[in-house]
């Protein structure tokens, strides 16, 4: 795995966990009910499943 690869998927779950935060703080201060699905997640959890069993999408 070379360097700028490492960088973009650091950088792709800190986005994912500033939103999430956002949203939390939002929500708490507003008393809203927070959606649970959110498309952020599903491709960090894309990101992981391709990681685990080695790449089955090929990666660009």
């Amino acid at each position: 795995m070379q360097v700028y690869w490492i960088f973009g998927y650091n950088h792709a779950f800190g986005l994912v966990a500033a939103k999430v935060t956002n949203k939390l703080v939002i929500a708490h201060t507003t008393k809203a009910v927070v959606e649970y699905l959110d498309w952020t997640l599903l491709v960090s959890s894309l990101l992981l499943l391709n990681q685990y069993f080695n790449c089955v999408v090929p990666e660009i």
